[in-house]
């Protein structure tokens, strides 16, 4: 019932969180799928891809680095650092994580 009640936001964002951390930390099982999302949104950011066909899988993803990480975007290169995924850590801890 519980989560039922939960915005899909505040579930979402400690999902991404922990992955993020994992990747972080070595475990690399979802690094391709998460770095994907991070370079489709930063060819959406630049207008070379439309948010139309933005991957639904990742969708929240995708659109919360577009509100809150659109100008680190266009820094994004093919090999993604741990920098940047402490960033967006930290943009979803401070967006959406009240009580994570």
């Amino acid at each position: 019932m519980y989560l039922a009640q939960i915005d899909s936001k505040q579930s979402q964002a400690p999902f991404y969180i922990n992955i993020l951390s994992d990747i972080i930390n070595g475990d690399t099982e979802y690094k391709e799928q998460v770095d994907t999302a991070i370079k489709e949104a930063a060819l959406i950011s630049a207008n070379k891809k439309d948010i139309y066909s933005a991957e639904r899988q990742h969708y929240f993803l995708i659109t919360s680095l577009l509100m809150y990480y659109q100008d680190e975007l266009s820094c994004i290169n093919q090999e993604i650092s741990n920098s940047v995924y402490r960033e967006i850590i930290e943009l979803l801890n401070k967006n959406y994580c009240y009580d994570c």
